[in-house]
């Protein structure tokens, strides 16, 4: 890489497949601005650095690996401890110890830790391998984009720097340095310059040109949010919460020096099958500005929702297509535009009509109607990620979420109907959730088998939430940080309290015990061992006056069922689900009076014990997928 005025980096745990989008727009944006500026992405330079050089035994370390740490293990710090070495912080082999034996009870399993404590050993000669490379671009600026696990990666690399050539300015921004979290890394790390909080699109820029114009540091001070040191003190401008960014303003991203790098790595062809573009479409979540999740601390101190129009987001995704020849999307909005679902989709869709083989991911609210999701699979919308987070009704309320267990089971279903993969979550946890709730789900798992398992994870109390905001107005008490930051930050505690995003918490109502979840674990774990997306086992076919319902359920008995006109239009009738009364009244309204509505409801009755529906407050909800996908689409 030829010489830089400024060089961006995205650390370690940083995704492999994906260029980071907060450099790609960050690029693009001093570019416009006429400032010579590059990026590395060291996270694909430490993967193929600890593949070549990991040492243990027989043990080889895979992408396998780096994901387990950067997508599941950032729960227990794992990816930051592995990087917390000199000059970050000094060794400690009794905290190492104690961290051990930490994971060990966090369920981290053996050939991960012994994994980890492998990498450490390597990792100063791999930094010293970044500071070369940043060296031989002789930046005056060097920007840091932290999120999850890359905070203290980015920390030890900037003291290398800094310590090597004092006059460089470094810069951290990101999701992990919103709010007082950003403040308090400035304060308590003196060898980084500045911190950018909240949005930098309004803020970064200037700043560069402040500094490669030789400005006074003081001069900055206006900006909103930045963090900077005059006479050696570090000062706060406080964010202004009506300085974000409007979204047309936001440049298309420049990828090209990943795909560069990329293209020159020996990652490239384990790679490529799975490259991925991110793109983004809005900011903030329009469902939190009305009902913020009480668990969710997503969006910081920008909750307001705004998006790009239509046309925008589709020039853009084209461009980005054409420019790295690729055709797998990544929407990083927290939800889509429910305007882009009406006028953006219709876009994609006439693509893939044209024979264009382009391949979305989006995050959703459950409660899409059925031609929307049927408009999804036409657009090339092949994954989501849904907010179900319990099959509850009563849960779901806790936590604020606008939707009930039927609207949840109502969309997997309809997810699959459409071959769209949902990917998707059960929490537990919540303060006095009635544990009756989980023999109810752990029940009702049994006749979901024929749609994807979810995952299960316990309630982290995050930054930002209304959880962490006001613990006591839900009867949580945050006990401090979670447990890992201990063995990350040698701060005095005040400072880790400011530092840290997730956090530990006891309930007002007394100690907890989780024994009430360990059936739908179970489930959960066998769930996932049977689970094949091309089961295709409770199906049904639809004749002239009949279907046919095939249950190749692997858990359950397997069976075949036919039913005649009107059990069938019964059947039918509940694919968005209705109650006996609606049922009755559209039959009665086609001059069918063979039925009461009793006789419909003891039928509709049938069908739950048989797990051919599920019934709540009087509503039925079929379970079956058509075998035909365009069957009721609308």
């Amino acid at each position: 890489m030829t010489e830089k005025d400024v060089l961006l980096i995205s650390m370690p745990w940083a995704s492999l497949n994906s260029p980071s989008i907060q450099l790609g727009i960050l690029q693009a944006m001093l570019e416009n601005n006429s400032i010579s500026v590059g990026a590395r992405h060291f996270n694909l330079n430490a993967m193929e650095y600890f593949r070549a050089n990991y040492s243990g035994g027989t043990e080889t370390f895979s992408v396998k690996d780096y994901e387990e740490i950067a997508e599941v293990h950032w729960q227990v710090g794992l990816g930051d401890w592995i990087f917390a070495v000199p000059p970050y912080i000094e060794p400690d082999k009794e905290r190492d110890k104690a961290y051990k034996l930490y994971l060990q009870t966090s369920n981290v399993s053996p050939h991960i830790i012994e994994k980890a404590f492998n990498l450490r050993e390597i990792v100063p000669a791999f930094l010293q391998s970044c500071l070369d490379s940043i060296i031989e671009c002789q930046p005056k600026i060097v920007g840091f984009t932290s999120a999850f696990s890359q905070n203290i990666p980015s920390l030890v690399i900037a003291k290398l720097l800094k310590n090597s050539f004092p006059d460089v300015q470094i810069v951290f921004g990101g999701a992990n340095c919103d709010g007082v979290m950003g403040a308090t890394l400035h304060q308590s790390f003196p060898w980084v310059d500045a911190v950018i909080r909240g949005e930098a699109e309004s803020v970064f820029p200037a700043f560069v040109k402040n500094i490669l114009d030789g400005e006074d540091v003081s001069k900055i001070g206006l900006l909103s949010g930045i963090c900077f040191r005059q006479n050696g003190e570090s000062v706060a401008v406080p964010q202004n919460g009506q300085m974000l960014t409007a979204m047309e303003e936001v440049p298309l991203p420049n990828y090209n020096d990943y795909f560069e790098q990329f293209n020159q790595s020996d990652l490239r062809e384990d790679l490529l099958p799975r490259i991925v573009i991110p793109f983004e479409s809005s900011r903030g979540c329009w469902w939190g500005a009305k009902k913020h999740c009480t668990f969710c601390g997503l969006n910081g101190m920008t909750m307001a929702f705004r998006s790009k129009s239509a046309n925008l987001v589709f020039d853009e995704v084209v461009k980005l297509g054409a420019l790295y020849k690729q055709t797998v999307f990544t929407a990083v909005d927290n939800i889509i535009d429910m305007n882009h679902v009406e006028e953006l989709l219709p876009k994609f869709r006439k693509l893939q009509q044209n024979g264009y083989d382009f391949n979305f991911f989006y995050e959703v609210k459950v409660n899409l109607k059925k031609k929307q999701l049927a408009l999804m699979n036409e657009a090339g919308v092949r994954t989501l990620q849904p907010g179900v987070e319990s099959l509850s009704t009563p849960i779901l309320k806790m936590m604020r979420k606008g939707t009930t267990a039927l609207q949840n089971i109502r969309f997997l279903k309809w997810a699959m109907q459409y071959k769209i993969k949902p990917i998707w979550n059960i929490i537990y946890g919540f303060p006095e959730e009635p544990p009756e709730e989980y023999e109810k789900m752990e029940d009702l798992m049994r006749s979901l088998t024929h749609l994807p398992p979810p995952n299960l994870s316990r309630l982290l109390v995050e930054r930002f939430s209304p959880y962490h905001q006001t613990p006591e107005a839900f009867g949580l008490k945050i006990k401090g940080p979670a447990s890992f930051y201990q063995y990350i930050y040698e701060l005095d505690s005040a400072s880790v309290i400011n530092l840290a995003y997730d956090f530990s918490h006891e309930y007002l109502s007394g100690t907890a015990n989780f024994d009430y979840v360990e059936p739908i674990r179970k489930a959960i774990a066998d769930w996932h061992r049977y689970w094949s997306y091309d089961s295709n086992c409770l199906v049904y076919r639809r004749g002239l006056n009949f279907i046919t319902i095939i249950d190749n359920r692997p858990n359950l008995e397997n069976s075949m069922f036919v039913f005649e006109r009107r059990e069938a239009e019964i059947y039918l009738a509940c694919d968005a689900g209705a109650s006996a009364a609606q049922i009755w009244k559209k039959m009665r309204d086609a001059g069918d009076n063979s039925m009461s509505a009793g006789e419909i409801e003891d039928f509709l009755q049938e069908l739950v014990e048989a797990r051919l529906a599920f019934e709540e407050n009087g509503i039925y909800l079929s379970l079956a997928i058509p075998v035909n996908s365009r069957h009721l689409d609308t």
